[in-house]
């Protein structure tokens, strides 16, 4: 296990974009350096002045107190707990606050990667993985690669590359299955993300498997998040008053209460797969029972965002029992909320919409099929943006407006070639 002195070192090295080899120089060989930073030897007090010259750093930076590396801990959990309840501003300035050498925190670089996120700074995010990682394999942190590999995989999620995404998630289940302590919460999370991912692959058994495994691998609780949110604004200032060690207690309190939170977040992520799975399988009263449930048990749990993927499930129940005015109605309402977050549950319902309304209303066909075309290009969905794109085009032409069709279809053809 490394020393105090050794992680010091190790940190400011890479803080300082230093190789073993560089830092070693002429002084020591980088040998010496891989077992210093190790805890398995101990630099003398002239090489200790000589690393602390070559790292520009005073010798005294290298002591830290077990006292000192404790608050820094302590923040840490803080920092964690500001993320997970969505406090971001205030994880962004203790960030700033508590580290004297950010970029060789691997910890740190993991909540600014998620702090990216949360901004949908997809591609800084990417970099700031990809950092991250780097530091995760210097300092032998492979308890981090099960969360490290469902960020990336969030990431390229994101960006529309769900072939390199799957192979995330997939990378992460290996490193979450071989872990003795399995989180319950994160299983549920990884197999909803390696569902999406063969839902959009067009896995449709595969993705309907991983689905039910997700939705027996939560717990449901009905804490408040009002009183998560109090307990992390005490903590806050119990950091701010000194009491480091009280305060990293409370947080871990907020952090517990939330989790119950954040189980049935993930139960109603793996309900929403469950009935998209039923709509696939033309089981219109499973999937319409399933919505009742849903609806009964978890609607003071819907975030904005579930709450808009449920409609447009909704919406599509009401395609599959022929009930195009009323489908068409509740999107109408969504999209007027100026809700514009890519989801498959839109895609999947708009697709069903665009083909319900091919011989009925052809304006209405072109406005929908924008956002459709939007996602199916988004998320890769080639044969299917090709399939929206023409019955646009044949919806224009019979609408005598040709010119628009031959447009849209050299627009799309370009677009493809980019991609």
């Amino acid at each position: 296990m490394p020393s105090l002195i050794g992680q010091r070192i190790r940190e400011l090295r890479i803080a300082r974009g230093l190789t073993q080899t560089q830092l070693a120089d002429d002084m020591v060989t980088p040998s010496m350096i891989s077992q210093i930073e190790a805890g398995r030897a101990m630099p003398s007090e002239t090489l200790l002045k000589r690393l602390a010259e070559r790292l520009e750093t005073p010798a005294d930076m290298f002591f830290l107190t077990p006292s000192t590396s404790d608050v820094v801990h302590q923040k840490i959990e803080i920092i964690r707990t500001c993320i997970l309840l969505q406090r971001y501003q205030e994880a962004e300035q203790l960030i700033e606050e508590a580290f004297t050498t950010p970029a060789g925190h691997v910890e740190l670089n993991y909540f600014k990667t998620q702090l990216l996120i949360a901004r949908k700074e997809f591609h800084a995010a990417f970099q700031a993985i990809t950092t991250t990682f780097t530091l995760a394999h210097e300092q032998e942190r492979y308890d981090l690669f099960d969360s490290l590999y469902v960020l990336q995989g969030d990431i390229l999620f994101a960006l529309g590359e769900i072939h390199t995404a799957l192979h995330a998630f997939e990378q992460a289940k290996r490193y979450f299955e071989r872990q003795l302590q399995q989180d319950s919460v994160m299983q549920a999370q990884l197999y909803i993300r390696l569902s999406e991912c063969n839902h959009m692959l067009g896995q449709k058994l595969r993705s309907t498997t991983y689905a039910h495994i997700a939705s027996t691998s939560v717990a449901v609780g009905d804490r408040s998040t009002k009183i998560a949110n109090e307990y992390l604004s005490h903590a806050l200032h119990l950091l701010q008053v000194g009491q480091e060690q009280e305060a990293g207690r409370v947080a871990a309190q907020a952090r517990t209460m939330h989790q119950t939170l954040h189980w049935v977040e993930s139960a109603l992520e793996s309900d929403l797969l469950l009935i998209m799975h039923h709509l696939d399988q033309g089981e219109i009263e499973e999937a319409d029972d399933l919505i009742s449930m849903y609806l009964e048990r978890n609607s003071f749990y819907m975030t904005l965002e579930l709450h808009t993927r449920l409609n447009y499930l909704i919406a599509e129940t009401h395609l599959a029992y022929g009930q195009v005015n009323e489908a068409i109605t509740i999107m109408d309402e969504i999209i007027a909320k100026g809700s514009d977050t890519p989801s498959i549950e839109r895609l999947h319902a708009l697709t069903r919409a665009i083909r319900a309304l091919v011989y009925k209303d052809k304006p209405k066909l072109i406005e929908l099929a924008q956002i459709a075309l939007h996602d199916a290009l988004h998320y890769r969905r080639l044969p299917l943006a090709v399939e929206i794109s023409t019955m646009v085009s044949r919806a224009q032409v019979r609408m005598g407006h040709t010119e628009h069709a031959q447009q849209m279809l050299e627009q799309l053809d370009r677009t493809i070639q980019s991609i």
